[in-house]
């Protein structure tokens, strides 16, 4: 059976019995609109800005992953009404604190993941910021490790991680609103969420320096002040 038609049967299995039932399918590279539509897939993983999210920071290219969510949810965008999943890592990748060169870009980048378009997710242990290099030696099996809940600890990350989320839920802007750049540059990022008369400006600093940002978004002007490895989220 083609795979189209094996997802159309899924799809219309799992919905006969759950019609709120979430499907959701693994894709690493490709055109994402041919399997998430009403008839296949509710979503399908976002390589493209996984790879975009951690290597922005590691090359203090803020260009990179505006691009990529400019393509997929701007004006335009090719997935304009559609969620993607969004991750950081997997189970098939390194963890992110491996990825990231500067550790402390782990607080920008959950910023980002949760503020971007699409369906944040977070791989299991990676709130406490635990390694994970699939090319050490264990192979895939050093991204799966046993965790001793009690030993871990990374309380910053955690309530940073747990502020990020309840932001996300009090605004409809951060769940369904389109994107639009509003400052790019090397190691600094601003951009805006907006949803019909709702919007969020979100604001990203890749260095180990304090910045100090000027910028206008819709008549107003904005002068803020970003923490080293900080960001701040303006509604």
């Amino acid at each position: 059976m083609h795979p189209k038609g094996f997802l159309q049967k899924v799809k219309n299995f799992t919905e006969e019995r759950k019609p709120t039932f979430w499907l959701m399918g693994e894709i690493i590279h490709g055109d994402y609109n041919i399997y998430v539509n009403d008839e296949m897939l509710d979503a399908v993983t976002n390589y493209e800005c996984w790879k975009g999210i951690y290597s922005s920071h590691n090359d203090h290219n803020y260009f990179e992953i505006n691009y990529a969510m400019k393509r997929q949810w701007g004006q335009g965008g090719l997935y304009q009404g559609k969620y993607l999943y969004n991750f950081i890592d997997n189970h098939d990748v390194n963890r992110i604190y491996t990825l990231l060169k500067e550790k402390e870009n782990i607080y920008p980048v959950y910023t980002l993941l949760f503020t971007m378009p699409g369906l944040p997710s977070i791989y299991y242990g990676s709130e406490f910021g635990i390694e994970g290099d699939k090319n050490a030696g264990q192979g895939d099996y050093a991204l799966r490790p046993a965790l001793d809940i009690e030993k871990e600890s990374n309380p910053d990350l955690i309530e940073h991680i747990k502020m990020l989320a309840e932001i996300r839920k009090s605004s409809d802007a951060l769940k369904e609103g389109t994107y639009e750049e509003v400052q790019v540059k090397n190691e600094t990022l601003v951009f805006a969420r907006v949803f019909k008369d709702e919007y969020v400006i979100v604001a990203l600093n890749s260095t180990d320096k304090e910045q100090h940002l000027y910028f206008d978004y819709r008549g107003e002007s904005h002068d803020i002040v970003l923490p080293p490895h900080g960001s701040k989220i303006l509604k």
